[in-house]
């Protein structure tokens, strides 16, 4: 069932991925849309990009050494390749969730975890992007499955290579490396930590503290924050309402939901504070163990045929009503 499901799961990823249109984030790691990023970023801001778009200051190296093959291509397949590229990468992290799911809810589990995943194309378009999002929250989830089955050694390799690939998931680097619980673990952090200050002060300070509001934010609050969040995870709505119905909770998916939450307000909770429309950019950093939650709590309930036609509603919904920000 895993196989197929994650066969679905890359399907619907390639569908989504020859639907979408350029993403900011593709404009600033492959060269066919450096000219894009420019005129991109002088109209949001009005003057010209302050450095050259190889290297965004925001950003790791990580993420450019990811698509360090991108200027070896034709310009015209850049897109085409890196999304497939980004997509293959999300899979282990899908596999996980799907292995996962089963381990702790059993078969009804690992169906509740594919269906969840492709009635959001939220989440697959995301993972299908030419970015490090979907190599993110493979690492993330990975890392989570290796450090509560006794793989501290991949635990802490997948929070080394998640705190290269993006400063603002240097916390769940953090936290993969104490659940690892080993010397190596400890040693990682504080080298991690060393090197992100001299090699990368910008970034160091970023993942600690911003400061102030950058200049020329939009002031859009919370209600705009909602109502993105609402119309990108619809689905996820009637996920959680089943779940809160079937109630079937196990410790694991109960301290999973503690560390996902607690890492998901000091990572980004001074960004909420600024601009709660930011934070569910970087939410599907963290879904994968969401969806795993969800599935184990659902599960008893897709064991009854009664509850059949509302599954089907919301898959069907998220099928049809396809939220993406890059879908036109």
């Amino acid at each position: 069932m895993v196989a197929a499901l994650c066969a679905l799961y890359a399907g619907y990823g390639l569908f989504l991925a020859s639907r979408m249109v350029w993403t900011d984030g593709e404009m600033g790691l492959l060269p066919a849309g450096y000219g894009q990023l420019r005129q991109r970023y002088q109209a949001s801001w009005g003057v010209p990009l302050p450095v050259g778009p190889a290297r965004l200051s925001y950003r790791l190296p990580g993420a450019y050494w990811l698509y360090a093959w991108a200027p070896h291509v034709p310009r015209d397949c850049q897109l085409a390749l890196g999304r497939a590229f980004s997509l293959a990468l999300s899979l282990p992290g899908v596999a996980a969730t799907l292995i996962w799911a089963g381990e702790l809810g059993g078969p009804f589990a690992t169906l509740a975890a594919g269906i969840m995943l492709l009635s959001s194309a939220t989440l697959v378009g995301t993972y299908a992007t030419a970015s490090y999002e979907g190599v993110v929250a493979s690492l993330w989830m990975v890392g989570l499955y290796a450090a509560w089955h006794g793989a501290p050694t991949a635990a802490v390799a997948c929070g080394a290579a998640v705190a290269g690939l993006r400063h603002t998931a240097y916390w769940q680097a953090w936290a993969l490396w104490l659940a690892a619980g080993t010397d190596l673990a400890g040693a990682v952090a504080i080298g991690s930590l060393v090197v992100l200050f001299c090699g990368a002060p910008a970034s160091f300070w970023t993942v600690f503290w911003w400061g102030t509001p950058p200049p020329g934010l939009p002031r859009d609050g919370w209600v705009k924050g909602g109502r993105v969040l609402a119309q990108r995870y619809e689905p996820f709505a009637g996920w959680l309402a089943l779940a809160l119905v079937s109630h079937a909770w196990t410790p694991v998916t109960a301290r999973l939901a503690a560390v996902t939450l607690g890492l998901l307000v000091v990572q980004h909770g001074q960004r909420a504070w600024w601009r709660p429309k930011w934070v569910v950019g970087y939410l599907p950093d963290f879904a994968l163990p969401v969806v795993l939650i969800l599935a184990v709590a659902i599960a008893p309930a897709l064991g009854k045929v009664d509850w059949w036609p509302y599954v089907l509603l919301w898959l069907g919904w998220g099928l049809w009503r396809r939220r993406h920000p890059a879908l036109p």
